[in-house]
């Protein structure tokens, strides 16, 4: 009997000694709790803030400024007001803000603020519709140092390529734009193909555009010294635009230095019978030339 209960004793302990070999050295964990993520989602707000110097300042064809390097310290703002899988992909309102300085008075205007040129105030509103973005905006260019105002409605509709040409998009676009305090028509369309490396981006936008009713102006007539106007063709301008993100931290926005070059052809019987024709001997305006640009912009 004492040897029945020795073997029953023995049974047990094995029985019980064998589960606690069998775990020993490994750590057993309660599984944790999953940890809710948080959805971060970008800010409705972004924008830039930069600065430019232009050798010679056109507008959609014509000389701004001549004979003088001018400097636009610019910001735009972009507010998401709509995004969604519907019709309507995308709605956003966006206002920019530039001004242009010179070194130089223009000839013929006031001597206040002769070296401040122009003042532009641009809001929009662009929708995008699948790969279609359609932007309607106001223009308003007032020249504080006496050469007046300028305003018009400007349409736009572009189309995003990408997805369909790859690393060959054109980005077309087409712009029309009625001036509203006095009569003229501009048309203007253009492309803007390009491709990034690493932290360098290079595009080579190119455009053609035409003026109609007078949107350049007039000049008198050489013989009745009536006003006269030339519409149709106004200009092709082809150029290669390049950007360098800076290494900056990421928290003071992205950081860029920029510079372009760009060919202008004109008509400048449409381009400039307003204004510069003959003004300077010395930089008289030509059908052919170029302007370049260098700046600084940050993205935020």
């Amino acid at each position: 009997m004492t040897h029945s209960y020795l073997k029953s004793t023995l049974a047990l302990a094995t029985l019980i000694a064998l589960p606690t070999l069998s775990w020993a050295g490994t750590t057993t964990k309660a599984p944790a709790a999953a940890t809710p993520v948080e959805k971060i989602n970008s800010s409705a707000i972004t924008g830039d803030i930069g600065l430019s110097v232009y050798t010679t300042m056109y507008s959609r064809g014509s000389i701004l400024f001549k004979e003088n390097p001018t400097i636009l310290p610019y910001i735009d703002l972009f507010g998401t007001v709509y995004e969604g899988d519907g019709f309507l992909n995308k709605a956003v309102l966006s206002l920019n803000i530039t001004e242009y300085y010179g070194h130089k008075k223009i000839p013929g205007n006031l001597t206040n603020n002769s070296h401040w040129y122009e003042n532009d105030i641009i809001p929009a509103l662009a929708l995008t519709f699948g790969k279609v973005t359609i932007t309607e905006g106001y223009h308003n260019y007032t020249t504080p140092n006496g050469g007046g105002t300028f305003e018009g409605l400007n349409s736009s509709i572009g189309f995003d390529d990408g997805d369909l040409l790859g690393a060959f998009a054109l980005h077309p676009s087409f712009t029309y734009m009625q001036r509203t305090n006095s009569h003229g028509q501009y048309y203007e369309v253009a492309v803007g193909p390009g491709f990034s490396a690493g932290d360098v981006s290079v595009s080579f936008p190119a455009a053609i555009g035409f003026g109609e009713d007078g949107f350049y102006g007039s000049a008198p007539d050489p013989v009745t010294g009536k006003p006269t106007t030339k519409d149709g063709f106004a200009y092709f301008s082809l150029g290669t635009s390049v950007s360098y993100a800076l290494p900056m931290p990421k928290t003071y926005g992205v950081w860029k230095l920029t510079a372009g070059v760009t060919y202008y052809h004109k008509d400048t019987n449409v381009t400039e019978h307003a204004s510069l024709v003959g003004v300077s001997k010395t930089a008289p305006v030509k059908n052919d030339d170029v302007s370049a640009s260098a700046g600084i912009v940050i993205n935020f």
